[in-house]
């Protein structure tokens, strides 16, 4: 059994359907996994996580986040696994943030410095904004963040799972005419929506309120790089420049983002296409493209 950024809706329908996952015949997991099955366990999604000692070798020392024995540094090739809630904010917020990206980039030393950079930039932008989404809106009592680059594949994998009230509660209340949860995860990345009203703004102004999911997932798109974002019923893909919602099987209490950025993906300098994006954007929060 393998994990990952392509098949972790499984394990998700699996703990929800059953409450119990074995990792009996695990032999791969991604940080999305762990970020998972680590917030279904801690918010009693599931009540039985058996057989941690029994996966294969390559995947051991991450599952130890899940039963909180720490790795040793030899055997750490990914970030730690990092809780956050509401009580972190808003003090600690950009050093949440900077301290994840750094420990990403300590494992890119072979990556060219300009796209080592640009990887920095995207980050930074990237999990800053879903972070602020989460302290926000989300009211969720266990928040995650997991990530790992993998020098062979040449990719960093990013996951942010909370439990909170989802997209649909935070934004039906401003926004009457979402219905489903498909509703509200596209209205999540329009530009300017937002479950805040303008005059409760923390960062002191209405300019750039309800930007930040639009231009994360422009950013994807545009650099041919890949997300998935799941709330309620509803999940958001984008690959390939193309933006596809569907339903799925299970409800999830909550948000769930990650993404993959490929290192031959960061052509385009970040400043640059952030402008660009931002330019297609006229004053009253409509894409002009």
């Amino acid at each position: 059994m393998n994990i990952t950024y392509d098949n972790f809706e499984e394990i998700i329908e699996q703990g929800l359907s059953t409450e119990n996952v074995s990792l009996r015949d695990l032999k791969w997991i991604e940080p999305v996994g762990v970020a998972l099955l680590k917030t279904m366990y801690q918010s009693q999604l599931i009540t039985n996580l058996s057989d941690t000692e029994s996966v294969q070798s390559s995947a051991r020392a991450y599952i130890r986040c899940l039963t909180n024995t720490p790795a040793t540094d030899s055997e750490r090739t990914y970030v730690t696994l990092t809780e956050f809630s509401q009580d972190l904010f808003p003090q600690s917020e950009d050093a949440l943030v900077q301290g994840v990206v750094n420990n990403i980039l300590h494992n890119t030393g072979s990556m060219e410095a300009r796209d080592r950079e640009d990887l920095r930039l995207y980050l930074i932008y990237l999990l800053g904004e879903i972070v602020r989404n989460i302290k926000d809106h989300s009211q969720s009592q266990h928040s995650y963040i997991a990530a790992q680059f993998y020098p062979s594949h040449r990719k960093t994998q990013v996951v942010i799972v909370d439990s909170g009230i989802g997209l649909r509660a935070s934004l039906e209340r401003r926004y009457p005419e979402i219905q489903t949860h498909s509703d509200a995860i596209l209205k999540a990345i329009e530009p300017f929506a937002t479950g805040v009203a303008p005059n409760s703004n923390p960062y002191g102004g209405t300019t750039n309120i309800g930007l930040g999911l639009h231009m994360s997932t422009e950013l994807i798109k545009l650099t041919k790089n890949r997300l998935k974002m799941i709330s309620g019923d509803s999940k958001l893909t984008i690959a390939n420049r193309k933006t596809v919602v569907t339903n799925l099987p299970f409800t999830w209490n909550g948000t769930i983002v990650t993404f993959e950025i490929f290192e031959h993906n960061l052509q385009q300098e970040f400043g640059e296409l952030f402008d660009y994006i931002r330019g297609r954007i006229d004053q009253n929060g409509i894409s002009i493209f």
